[in-house]
């Protein structure tokens, strides 16, 4: 029931009558699978189109609201002024601070995205900023409010030299701003003092501050294609996890409260980011469950997940983060149902075992979101199946190891001088080896996008295949064919 709730959502969110169509053979499906009364299938179609309608109403009004505000921004020739507060923790952008800024146009209260020089600036300060709106290149207006949406805001305002003044008052919650976000900005100021220029691996692994990263080391990312390890997901509060339930094996303790107690800490503790929010839903739907001993299939926490964030911040439906953490995540978990561990408990075979499979959980990964990755970059790399694999267990220790330090140093300040000595040796011979892998690698090649239908039918084909042949072959023809239709509308 879930998967209908979500595809109804999206094809309000979307107005796209093709997601209305898939919605409708969801319902008709698991009406005819589920054998529900005539009350209930009444009852879910209602709820159906309720989030539909949710879903369009609250999309509509924030795309008016970004209309309006792109609208007096480009009718504003001299520099302009806005008085507000800080709505999300400020994080580091092009030599300065980036922040969200919850202010009034024309009348009209909405969120903006503020860059500024400045960098004393915290999470809550009411501020009145002196700046310019970013202007949208000549013919993008499409790009540029689509881009808008996926961040959530209405507009971009550089804030010009010296142009930011702080104003009476605070904004938003208090414990966010007395407590969240005082420990977001310690463990930046603790990772900064103590490595430097070499703290931008660090922080991208902890706080998902990319900001820091020289760009030698942003290159070499991005011709591995090992970007989404440095993204803050699913993959982060998985070993946040690990880390906690070994230290409680340790003890001799074991306890899922703790767990999610922890995960929910680190989450508020780094910000508002999309693809952490999904994870640590799924977390909670998946932790919740055993607790109450109700088996839940990860597919269907999943789903419960896409569900309640997008319910909760519709725009996030358009984020270039949120789609390619929800199709990754979908991938690894179809590839969970269908991976089997070897009979044989040798340890040469458990060793092939974790490669072999680490390879397919990539490899399909890749494939779920080759579509996304080409319709906003245009360009990919192949060798990030392989690269993922390499990479994967220096960078989890490089994050462990990161946290570690932080922990020690605010504990206990002279061992963590140590720790972070460690640290900056850790980080540098790292980041030395992602640099050289990348010289001696091609970088990333651009390609059409392909239909994206025609791409996700034949891949749904091959998914629910099952073994058949003729299936799995239509659904690798689907696969090429969306290339090539892509390719004849160029």
């Amino acid at each position: 029931m879930v998967w209908v709730l979500a595809a109804a959502l999206a094809a309000g969110i979307t107005g796209d009558l093709r997601v209305a169509v898939c919605a409708f053979f969801l319902l008709v499906g698991f009406l005819r699978r589920s054998g529900t009364s005539r009350i209930e299938g009444f009852c879910l179609v209602v709820t159906g189109l309720l989030f539909s309608l949710y879903g369009w109403f609250s999309i509509a009004g924030f795309r008016m609201d970004v209309q309006r505000v792109l609208s007096a921004g480009c009718g504003w020739n001299e520099r302009s002024r806005l008085e507000g507060w800080v709505s999300r923790f400020p994080y580091y952008r092009y030599g300065g601070l980036a922040f969200e800024f919850r202010t009034r146009v024309d009348g009209v209260e909405c969120t903006v995205l503020v860059q500024t020089k400045e960098f004393v600036i915290g999470y809550g300060d009411s501020l009145s900023v002196r700046g310019a709106w970013k202007k949208r290149a000549a013919g993008s207006r499409d790009e540029y409010t689509g881009r808008l949406l996926g961040m959530g805001v209405c507009g971009e305002f550089r804030a010009a030299a010296g142009g930011v003044d702080r104003l009476k008052g605070m904004g938003g919650s208090w414990i966010a701003r007395e407590v969240l976000f005082p420990c977001h900005d310690r463990i930046r100021r603790e990772l900064s003092r103590s490595l430097g220029s070499r703290t931008g691996i660090p922080i991208g692994l902890l706080l998902g501050e990319t900001g820091y990263l020289d760009r030698r080391a942003k290159d070499a990312f991005r011709a591995l294609g090992v970007t989404h390890l440095l993204a803050l997901s699913g993959w982060n509060l998985s070993l946040v996890a690990g880390a906690l339930v070994a230290f409680l094996r340790l003890l001799r303790k074991r306890s899922s409260g703790a767990v999610l107690a922890a995960l929910v800490l680190y989450v508020a503790v780094v910000g508002f980011i999309v693809s952490l929010y999904r994870a640590l839903v799924m977390a909670m739907v998946l932790i919740v469950a055993s607790i109450f001993k109700r088996p839940l299939d990860p597919v269907r926490a999943l789903a419960h997940a896409f569900l309640i964030v997008v319910l909760v911040f519709p725009n996030t439906f358009f984020s270039v983060a949120f789609q390619l953490s929800f199709m990754a995540t979908l991938a690894v978990m179809l590839c969970v149902r269908i991976l089997r561990p070897p009979a044989s408990k040798t340890i040469a075979a458990r060793l092939i075992f974790s490669i072999r499979s680490s390879l397919v959980v990539s490899l399909a990964a890749q494939l779920f979101v080759t579509p996304i990755i080409l319709h906003y970059f245009g360009r990919m790399s192949l060798l990030s199946p392989i690269a993922t694999l390499v990479f994967v267990l220096p960078i989890a220790f490089v994050l462990i190891y990161s946290g570690l330090a932080v922990l020690v140093s605010i504990v206990v300040p002279v061992a963590g001088a140590v720790f972070f000595a460690g640290l900056d040796r850790v980080a540098t011979l790292f980041q030395a080896s992602l640099v050289a892998s990348a010289e001696k690698v091609p970088g990333t090649l651009s390609f059409v996008a392909p239909d994206v239908w025609v791409y996700y039918g034949g891949l749904a084909l091959v998914v629910l295949a099952r073994g058949r042949r003729w299936p799995k072959i239509g659904g690798v023809l689907a696969l090429v064919l969306s290339f090539v239709i892509a390719v004849l509308r160029k």
